[in-house]
């Protein structure tokens, strides 16, 4: 699955295997990861034919992890062969050579039968609109300094990003027009690879996803590959102004205003940080959430028809997403089964007092379709529920699950009434038509569902319709 960076693989292995959301965001890490022990190695008084088959392994591991871990390839290619740290390496040119080939190499297995996604009209967006690209490229690097749930968090990690780049542009202008400074150069290589690693992420995601829109630059799992860039620079600054100072032997009061801008600026990196950090344990919130839902409707997939959640949350392929998951079930790689009935009798219920953990609070129908709104919080009121499963019975008809819930709203008048965060999350929808339920009279229920233990939680209140247009009960 990690070898193909689609979409829609993304949401398989985030939602087909509990420790899938773990290892789909620590391989986002672990081309860093690579880059760092590459630099670490270089650092040591090993041959210089072993660090090159070190780097050259850990940049091969760096490419079957994420899409950009290809990118290792070229942002360590200077400082291995462009800096005076090779000693007892006799032919440089033979050396990168070598490296090339195997970049090509590797470049070629890992493309070999390689399922490319849908191209998003890169080319078409920039000749049409090449500022939107731009504005892709600056969000995408300002992503980690920015509150994701401001109003102007476009606009501001677009101003960000783009101040990040201009200065670590004039930053390597300057380090090349000093490159025959050896201990200048010696300081700034592994920080240049490291800003430079975040740079290469960043045109890399804007050729691929800029079509749409700066707004997706700020999705949280990018935030790593933007931190590169302001790291780099928070080291790269003090060098360069210090080794100022140093050559022009400026005096003291000068070298303290150094200081306080260095300070400065720190301050307000941190400052930016520190409001950007809420609003990151937010969006972990409801990704979790999210992932629980799509584990829901991942576990009602053999029993019910396709689900509005299940095509938003795991595919929107349905035929793609059974077929897989079938499959998997049958491989054993998952560690739960998929459900095989949806009858009340064979889940296991938890009984609360009445309406503490949800209830129904509307329901009309509206044409051929009823819709259902309400907020529903876990068995255990620590968190919204996973899942909203809902139930219809009637004379000569079972109690039986007919549908999952359809998406999750935020309810902030819960959490003014009950002053408590937990509720915000807890609101929920859905619209089923009605000639997806039996005919006759009917009592239709909803119920909290836990994805762990496949526990349900009878919610508040309950619908009863007559339902002349749906379907004839078997």
């Amino acid at each position: 699955f990690f070898f193909n960076d689609t979409a829609t693989t993304e949401i398989y292995t985030l939602s087909l295997h509990d420790a899938l959301p773990i290892c789909m965001e620590l391989i986002l890490y672990l081309p860093l990861t690579c880059i760092l022990a590459s630099l670490l190695a270089l650092q040591t008084t090993w041959a210089w034919r072993t660090k090159l088959i070190l780097c050259a392994a850990l940049v091969a591991t760096s490419t079957y992890s994420f899409s950009n871990g290809l990118l290792a390839w070229i942002a360590l290619f200077p400082v291995l062969f462009f800096t005076g740290g090779w000693s007892g390496l006799r032919n440089k040119s033979r050396a990168a050579l070598l490296w090339l080939l195997a970049f090509f190499t590797n470049m070629a297995m890992y493309f070999q039968d390689y399922q490319f996604p849908p191209s998003p009209g890169f080319w078409r967006v920039l000749c049409l609109d090449p500022w939107r690209v731009v504005e892709y490229l600056f969000a995408f690097l300002g992503n980690p300094l920015v509150n994701q749930n401001s109003g102007g968090a476009v606009t501001a990690g677009i101003v960000i990003g783009g101040l990040q780049l201009t200065l670590f542009i004039a930053v390597c202008i300057f380090i090349f027009s000093r490159r025959k400074h050896s201990a200048l150069m010696g300081r700034v290589w592994p920080w240049l690879t490291l800003g430079g690693y975040g740079v290469l992420s960043a045109l890399l995601a804007t050729t691929g996803r800029s079509a749409f829109g700066p707004a997706q630059a700020l999705s949280p799992r990018y935030g790593i590959f933007g931190v590169c860039l302001t790291v780099a620079l928070v080291f790269l600054a003090p060098i360069i102004l210090f080794h100022c100072s140093a050559n022009e032997n400026q005096p003291r009061p000068a070298n303290v205003k150094i200081c306080a801008l260095l300070a400065a600026l720190g301050a307000i990196v941190i400052a930016l940080h520190a409001l950007a950090y809420p609003a990151a344990v937010e969006n972990m919130t409801v990704f979790g959430l999210d992932l629980r839902l799509a584990k829901g409707s991942l576990k009602f997939l053999d029993v019910l028809p396709p689900q509005p959640a299940t095509l938003s949350y795991l595919c929107p392929d349905y035929s793609k997403v059974k077929k897989m998951a079938d499959t998997l079930d049958r491989a054993g790689v998952l560690n739960y089964s998929l459900l095989q009935s949806r009858r009340i009798v064979d889940f296991k219920q938890v009984l609360p007092p009445a309406g503490q953990s949800g209830r129904i609070e509307n329901s009309q129908i509206a044409g051929t379709n009823l819709y259902l709104s309400g907020w529903a919080l876990a068995s255990d009121h620590l968190a919204a529920a996973d899942c909203v499963v809902f139930t219809c019975e009637g004379a000569n008809i079972e109690p039986q699950v007919f549908a999952l819930m359809d998406q999750r709203l935020e309810r902030a008048d819960l959490v003014e009434k009950y002053h408590d965060k937990t509720f915000l999350l807890a609101g929920w929808q859905k619209t089923c038509p009605l000639a997806d339920l039996p005919k006759g009279a009917l009592t239709v229920k909803a119920w909290s569902f836990n994805v762990e233990s496949n526990e349900l939680t009878p919610l508040a209140n309950e619908v009863r319709l007559d339902n002349q247009i749906g379907r004839a009960h078997v």
